[in-house]
């Protein structure tokens, strides 16, 4: 296991966000974690990347308990992760090379050349081959979310965090950027964790539906089945999803 979660409770002051929240994830998988807005999935995404300490239970991610790490210990586990940010979170002064390499140069064990080498092997599994030079204003909004994937590789991550992956791109490049997790997923062998509102990048990319509802996790199934689950709250969710997929069709 990659990941386990044991008794999972968090909260802002008086305000409980996460409950009892009890899972594992094995490595390899590819798992969304949907809810509406303010039902914990950023908070879980943030424990889960060691950002934010819970307020109590047991959370072991690459057989760290996050819970009860000193700072170098949590630090010694985020360098195993990756992460893409919602907005993609370029450094704006930077150029596409240098975007890449980022967390690679802090480190301070590589030459100039083998990081050049490195952010050509990631642009190019990216479909960004020869973009190196490129700043960011220069870039459409997938191309900036594909570096921004480029970025979270480059350090060859054991499990790959990404926040609204699809989140603000038209529903070609969404499709492309699935497609993208998907074959990242395959080659990499990564564990990867999906937060997205996003049902039909959902149905496209996971193995494994975690369904939050005020905290709670009401459903665990792979995607198929979790479509077709009666449950009201989680047809709300398809049903919307249906309806906006006919309207964009329509339009």
């Amino acid at each position: 296991m990659i990941i386990e979660v044991r008794d999972l409770r968090h909260s802002f002051g008086k305000k409980e966000v996460l409950k009892a929240l009890t899972f594992e994830i094995e490595k390899g998988q590819c798992v969304a974690v949907m809810g509406a807005s303010g039902g914990g999935k950023t908070t879980l995404l943030r424990i889960l990347a060691g950002l934010l300490r819970p307020s109590s239970g047991e959370v072991t991610v690459l057989e760290v308990n996050l819970a009860r790490a000193n700072e170098d210990a949590l630090d010694s586990v985020r360098k195993r992760m990756g992460i893409v940010f919602q907005s993609g979170a370029l450094f704006d002064y930077l150029n596409v090379f240098e975007n890449v390499v980022f967390a690679l140069r802090r480190r301070k064990r590589h030459t100039l050349a083998e990081l050049k080498q490195r952010a050509a092997e990631c642009l190019a599994m990216v479909g960004l081959d020869g973009t190196e030079t490129l700043m960011p204003s220069e870039l459409s909004g997938g191309m900036r979310k594909r570096v921004s994937v480029a970025r979270a590789l480059a350090t060859e991550p054991e499990l790959l965090f990404y926040d609204e992956p699809t989140s603000g791109l038209d529903p070609v490049t969404a499709y492309s950027m699935d497609a993208l997790i998907r074959e990242v997923n395959e080659k990499t062998g990564a564990t990867s964790i999906i937060v997205s509102h996003d049902l039909h990048s959902v149905l496209r990319v996971a193995d494994r539906v975690l369904f939050l509802y005020e905290g709670e996790i009401i459903a665990d199934q792979p995607p198929l089945e979790f479509r077709e689950n009666p449950d009201p709250r989680i047809q709300e969710i398809v049903q919307k999803a249906e309806a906006e997929q006919l309207a964009q069709a329509g339009g």
